[in-house]
Formats: structure tokens, sequence, C-alpha cells
């Protein structure tokens, strides 16, 4: 009686296991990404009204086991809109077999309303632009998202020179001209007078 019982919790164990294998979605796992400023366009420093060009890759691990497709891949731009090199498993959807990667590229010419405030753990704080790429995969109802961005420095440009000092003499100069030029018509005048009564 007591092996007739455990061999039919046995039973019900491996069922529910086999049933629940079959119901949970099997999703790839390991996909990785990068994103960063193009190594061959990079600028030593970047100011606003600059070009930022940048490239994306997205990879499956030569030992992951499994092909992996992606659904979605969009890039999230500083000025928040975004545009989709895949979408909804249109355009085509990207297919990576192990060891497989695909890069993506694009541009974006920084505002001076896209620049945030960048207080770092170390080092000094900035101003700089933020951008987001994106990828969901998977298999079934899940996906799995993968997120990496890339955080660029932009440099404020100094607007105009140094004053210099400006002194007082400086600004009552015109006014002493002014003076002197009546100053020298009136004496003009009082000698003219003065002749014409002689």
């Amino acid at each position: 009686m007591k092996k007739a019982v455990l061999y039919s919790i046995l039973a019900l164990v491996m069922v529910l296991g086999l049933t629940l294998s079959m119901a949970v979605p099997v999703v790839a796992q390991g996909v990785t990404g990068d994103k960063e400023v193009d190594p061959d366009l990079k600028q030593d420093e970047y100011y606003v009204g600059d070009t930022i060009y940048y490239v994306m890759t997205v990879r499956n691990p030569e030992g992951n086991p499994d092909t992996i497709t992606l659904i979605n891949i969009w890039d999230e731009l500083p000025d928040g809109s975004e545009h989709y090199f895949v979408q909804d498993g249109v355009n085509p959807p990207l297919i990576l077999q192990p060891g497989g990667e695909q890069k993506y590229y694009i541009s974006y010419t920084i505002r001076a309303v896209d620049l945030e405030y960048v207080d770092p753990p170390v080092g000094d704080p900035y101003y700089g632009v933020r951008n987001k790429f994106f990828a969901e995969y998977g298999e079934g109802l899940e996906l799995d998202p993968l997120m990496v961005q890339e955080l660029t420095e932009v440099l404020q440009r100094q607007v105009g020179g140094t004053a210099s000092p400006v002194s007082s003499l400086a600004l009552l100069a015109p006014w002493i001209i002014l003076a002197g030029v009546i100053a020298g018509g009136a004496v003009f005048v009082w000698s003219r007078r003065a002749q014409s009564r002689a």
C-alpha cells in the first residue's frame, strides 16, 4: 500500500513537471550588446551643433547553443525619439546563430536642450547626451529585453572674450571733447565780436 502511494506521488510529480515545462516558453539566454561612438568617426571633443555617429552591436555568444530571434531592435535618441531597425518581428526579424553578431548605425546632431548634468561618483561633473539602444528577443509570449547606452560628454563653448577694465577717463572722453568744441566755439565768437568793436 505504501509503495503504491509512493509510486502515485512520483507519477504525479512527473506529469506536473512535463506539463509545466511545456507551458513555460523556452527563452534563449545570453544575448549581449554594446553601444559606442563610432571609433572611425569619433571627435576629440563635442559641442552643441556637432553630430555624433553611433554604432550598436548585438551578439549571440559562441558558447550559447541556441539560435536567437530578435523581435524588436531600436534606438532611443537624446531627444526622446525612437528609431526602429526591427519592429514587431518585421523588417525582417534578426536571427542570430551562435557566435553571430549584427551592427547598426545612427547619427544625432546635439542640441542644447538634450544636455543633462552628470555628477559621476568619480571625477568632475559634466554635461552630456545619453543615447539608449534596445533589443527584445525570445521565444513564446515572453520577451527578454536588452538595453545598453552611451553617455557622451559635451563641452560648453565660451561666448565672447574677457572684458578689459574701463577707466572713468575713457567714459568721460566724449563729454570732454564736446565741452572743448563748445568752449572753442565760444572763444572764437567772443574774439570776433571783440575785433568788430575795436
